[in-house]
């Protein structure tokens, strides 16, 4: 059960846990993937409050959801801005089904992916 949620953080975070991955057990990680997340939010929280408490609020809380957005990306390694960028690519980029697959499976990020993902950012 734990190594179910280790292999999770590993999957989903750049924390080192150095978790095994026999083939049985890689569907039962999914289960985990909320409460990463909500690990994840936690430490953003805490960050925001820290900043807060040391005195940046008001002209500089667009510093402190700057810095909240940046190690987001961080610690998740940009793994849902990736997904972004490909699915934004191929659904406006790709005219069938087969090139928008073939977009989605290509590491490069284009146009529709830069402006997804800094839309998503200016939110």
């Amino acid at each position: 059960m734990l190594g179910d949620l280790r292999r999770a953080v590993e999957l989903l975070t750049l924390v080192p846990v150095r978790a095994d991955w026999p083939e049985g057990r890689r569907v039962r990680i999914a289960g985990w993937f909320p409460l990463v997340g909500l690990s994840i939010g936690v430490v953003g929280w805490g960050v925001m409050h820290l900043l807060q408490s040391v005195g940046w609020y008001g002209e500089a809380s667009l510093v402190i959801a700057a810095v909240i957005v940046a190690f987001s990306a961080w610690i998740t390694r940009s793994l849902h801005y990736d997904g972004l960028a490909d699915i934004a690519d191929a659904w406006w980029g790709g005219d069938t089904l087969p090139r928008r697959h073939e977009i989605m499976k290509d590491s490069s990020i284009g146009a529709f992916g830069a402006t997804a993902i800094a839309l998503v950012v200016a939110l």
